[in-house]
C-alpha cells in the first residue's frame, strides 16, 4: 500500500510547463507553495498540479471562424486573424484565482471585444488599400486589452478579408453609376468646351474680318491720297516747265482786265502737242466754235 501511495504521490511537470499545486482530497489550490517550474515532484497522495504551458499558444478565427466586424461606413467585413500569445508563469496563480480554467475563453472574447472596436475607424475600401496599417491598430488594441491578464509577446497576423456577396454586388453597382455619371459628366464638359471653342473661332473670325476691312479701306484711302498727291505734283511740275519755258522764250502776257492770257505759251503748247502726235492720231480742229474732227 505504501509503494502504491508512494508511487500516486509524484508529478511532472515538463520544461514548457509551470504548475500550481491541486489537493484533490480537499479540492482546493495550494496557493502558498507557490508557482513549480519543470521537473518530477514529489508531493502527496491524491495531489497534482495543474499546468500551464509556457509556449507560444494560438488563438484563431480563420476558414469558417472568420470574424464579423463593421467599417466605418457601416459595413460588414469578415476577418481571418491569428493571435499568439505566451502566459506570463509569474502570473499564473493570479489567473487562475481570478477565472479558473476558463481565462481562455475570457481571453478570446476581450480579443474579439479589441478587434471590432478598431475595425469600425476604417471603411471597407482601407481593409484592401492599407492592410498593414489596420494590422497595426487591432495589434495595438488587443494588447491594451490584455495588458492586466498576464500575457506577454502577442502578436497578430491577418488572413483574407471578405465582404458579403450583397454588399460587393451593391459596390459594384454603385461603382459602375459612378463612372456612368463621371462619363456623362466629360462628354457635357467636352460638348461645353467644343462649343466655347467654336463660338471663340467664329469671334475670331469675324475681329479677322473686320481687321482686314479696315486695313484694306485704309490702303484704298492711302492709294488714293498717293494718287491725289501724285497727280498734284505732276501738275505742279507741268506748271512749273511751262512758266520756265514762257520766262525763258520771253514770252510775254496780254492782259483782259486784269487776267493775264498766254497766247503765246499756249500756241507753244498746241504746237508741241502736234509734234508728238504719231502718224495714225485723230485731232479734233476748232474754228470759231465749230469742231472738224479730222484723221491724219
Amino acid at each position: 500500500i505504501a509503494c502504491v501511495l508512494l508511487g500516486t504521490s509524484f508529478d511532472v511537470i515538463k520544461p514548457t510547463e509551470v504548475g500550481i499545486r491541486y489537493s484533490d482530497p480537499g479540492n482546493r489550490m495550494l496557493y502558498d507553495e507557490g508557482v513549480y517550474k519543470n521537473g518530477r515532484h514529489c508531493l502527496a497522495p491524491g495531489h497534482e498540479f495543474k499546468k500551464f504551458t509556457t509556449q507560444l499558444k494560438y488563438v484563431g478565427f480563420m476558414g469558417g471562424k472568420r470574424l464579423a466586424c463593421w467599417t466605418k461606413d457601416k459595413q460588414e467585413v469578415n476577418l481571418e486573424l491569428g493571435i499568439y500569445y505566451q502566459i506570463d508563469p509569474k502570473g499564473v496563480i493570479k489567473l487562475y484565482k481570478k477565472y479558473g480554467n476558463k481565462y481562455l475563453v475570457v481571453w478570446k472574447a476581450m480579443m474579439q471585444q479589441a478587434i471590432k472596436q478598431s475595425t469600425k475607424y476604417f471603411d471597407t475600401t482601407s481593409f484592401f488599400d492599407d492592410r498593414n496599417q489596420i494590422l497595426r491598430n487591432i495589434s495595438s488594441a488587443i494588447i491594451n486589452q490584455l495588458t492586466d491578464q498576464h500575457v506577454q509577446n502577442v502578436s497578430v497576423i491577418m488572413g483574407n478579408v471578405q465582404i458579403p456577396e450583397a454588399f460587393e454586388a451593391a459596390v459594384t453597382t454603385k461603382v459602375v453609376t459612378q463612372q456612368s455619371e463621371i462619363t456623362k459628366l466629360t462628354s457635357r464638359n467636352y460638348t461645353l468646351v467644343l462649343a466655347d471653342t467654336t463660338l471663340v473661332n467664329a469671334d475670331a473670325e469675324k475681329r479677322v474680318r473686320i481687321v482686314e476691312a479696315n486695313a484694306k479701306a485704309k490702303a484704298q484711302v492711302i492709294i488714293a491720297e498717293a494718287t491725289a498727291t501724285a497727280e498734284t505734283l505732276r501738275e505742279q511740275a507741268y506748271a512749273e516747265s511751262y512758266a520756265y519755258v514762257r520766262d525763258t522764250l520771253g514770252f510775254n502776257d496780254t492782259f483782259v482786265g486784269s487776267k493775264a492770257q498766254n497766247d503765246k505759251l499756249f500756241k507753244y503748247i498746241w504746237a508741241k502737242s502736234l509734234k508728238d502726235q504719231n502718224g495714225g492720231s485723230k485731232l479734233v480742229v476748232g474754228f470759231d466754235g465749230t469742231s472738224i474732227k479730222t484723221s491724219s
